[in-house]
């Protein structure tokens, strides 16, 4: 199995170990980071960063691949988000969420359980569907650690764990990098390069607005 697979799996893992956590389960319905979003809601939809074999399941397309890359994914698919698209997302968020936070541990542990052999088996150049385009399977993956993170994150802020407690979550080595590195692309790509290059390294208040994660 190559490194991008191997490195979507252990994210994997730490998303279903911050899944099962009972803090989570104990702010289920209250309010999260996420605006409109509960803490139910919005680890339904962190689970949902997990699933890969919904998306095999549509069939290998015939087009080339249109998104050329993760970050190329990021930059034009933002155009494609709609207010319909994004309750789309959001109902099916509360709709899972509705289930409990027990189900929904549970159904991100036994997604997780079933991948290592379906990605074994996939080949390098397996195509599949996302989001108004197609993509490489693994640039496919390594959109989903990019929404692994970034919802990790949201999930911890939503629960304001007490300073010394235990952490809800620790990223394994390179994904935050990794991360890091597709963020900074895609504020090249929207924004232009001298703006990047002035808010990661002079004025950090003039970094560009937040980059959408869906």
């Amino acid at each position: 199995m190559n490194s991008m697979r191997e490195q979507f799996l252990a994210n994997s893992r730490v998303v279903a170990d911050a899944l099962a956590d009972t803090r989570v389960a104990d702010a289920w319905d209250e309010p999260s980071a996420l605006p409109g979003h509960t803490v139910g809601s919005l680890a339904a939809h962190l689970a949902f960063a997990i699933e890969v074999q919904q998306f095999l399941d549509y069939g290998v397309p015939d087009a080339p691949a249109v998104y050329e890359g993760a970050a190329d994914y990021y930059a034009r698919a933002i155009e494609l988000l709609t207010d319909e698209v994004n309750r789309g997302i959001h109902e099916r968020s509360d709709a899972d969420a509705a289930l409990g936070s027990a189900q929904v541990a549970g159904q991100a542990a036994d997604r997780l359980a079933a991948l290592p052999p379906v990605l074994e088996a996939e080949p390098s150049d397996r195509l599949i569907h996302l989001f108004g385009g197609t993509i490489a399977l693994d640039d496919f993956l390594w959109t989903r650690i990019v929404e692994q993170v970034v919802h990790l994150d949201d999930l911890a802020r939503s629960l304001t764990l007490d300073p010394g407690s235990t952490p809800l979550y620790v990223n394994p080595p390179d994904a935050e990098a990794l991360v890091i590195s597709i963020g900074a692309e895609i504020g090249r790509r929207r924004f232009g390069g001298p703006a990047m290059i002035r808010a990661l390294f002079r004025d950090p208040s003039t970094s560009p607005s937040p980059l959408p994660v869906i």
